[in-house]
């Protein structure tokens, strides 16, 4: 029953709910009551994870620096 719903929820979500968000809809959206750490489980036994990362930290700040124009410039001499 609760592996049924954690698995409709993750189709429905586009698969984009992790463990936090899950648990978030499943106590206050459906009112059912569930530990995280059953969330959790469930989820990694029926192999259902959120599809995307958080995107990296430092990427994020070179890719903005390099949109602003900010970038080092570098001369390289031939034969030191």
């Amino acid at each position: 029953m609760l592996a049924e719903t954690i698995r409709a929820i993750h189709v429905g979500s586009s698969g984009c709910y992790g463990v936090h968000r899950m648990h978030a809809e499943l106590t206050i959206g459906m009112a059912i009551e569930v530990g995280s750490g059953k969330v959790r489980s469930i989820m990694k036994h029926l192999g259902v994870q959120q599809s995307s990362q958080r995107p990296d930290y430092e990427a994020s700040i070179k890719a903005a620096k390099r949109s602003a124009g900010v970038s080092q410039s570098r001369n390289f001499v031939e034969g030191r």
